[in-house]
């Protein structure tokens, strides 16, 4: 219909199949995989590994100019999320930016590359439940993050993520279950 050969499909599916969001079965296809609560905490505490120990990292390897960039990243995003936002799409697009650029900062490229998996899944599983957590954060969230990297104290940026990532964690699983719940 449109006029894709079944190669580049097949590959899709068995790479969505790999980031978990597709399940095959012998003689059936593939179908979306069910969601449930204790997948997607398991996916919120390896996105908290990953942030912490970027945190770690980038305290120790930061440069001044890496933490302008991320500070200016941090300003911006606060702004977007702390606010009633027209736009939550891009306030949520620039808040995995931010995390993103944050993860890029120390150096470790896979710490990138499995932070955008696990975000990309967690946006997936978002759209599919139909779930909101957009919500508002503290002020100046993103920036004292940024101000406990900026220390240069590994432990204390690792504690700041730590409390970051978990407040974020804790509404995306309220809002998973209430949507479950509804259906």
């Amino acid at each position: 219909e449109y006029g894709v050969s079944h190669i580049p499909v097949t590959e899709a599916l068995i790479r969505l199949e790999q980031d978990g969001l597709v399940e095959s079965a012998p003689m059936h296809g593939a179908r979306v995989r069910r969601i449930d609560s204790k997948t997607v905490y398991e996916e919120q505490v390896l996105r908290e590994a990953v942030e912490c120990q970027s945190a770690r990292l980038c305290a120790e390897k930061a440069t001044k100019a890496d933490m302008e960039t991320l500070h200016a990243l941090a300003e911006e995003v606060d702004a977007l999320m702390c606010q009633k936002t027209k736009n939550p799409e891009l306030g949520n697009r620039r808040h995995m930016e931010f995390h993103l650029e944050l993860a890029r900062r120390t150096g470790i490229d896979l710490l990138a590359k499995e932070l955008r998996r696990i975000g990309f899944i967690e946006l997936m599983r978002l759209n599919w439940t139909n779930a909101t957590v957009y919500h508002e954060m503290p002020p100046r969230w993103h920036v004292s993050l940024v101000e406990a990297i900026a220390s240069g104290k590994p432990i204390q940026a690792e504690n700041a993520m730590r409390t970051h990532v978990r407040f974020g964690a804790e509404r995306l699983l309220n809002a998973f279950q209430k949507t479950s719940k509804e259906k």
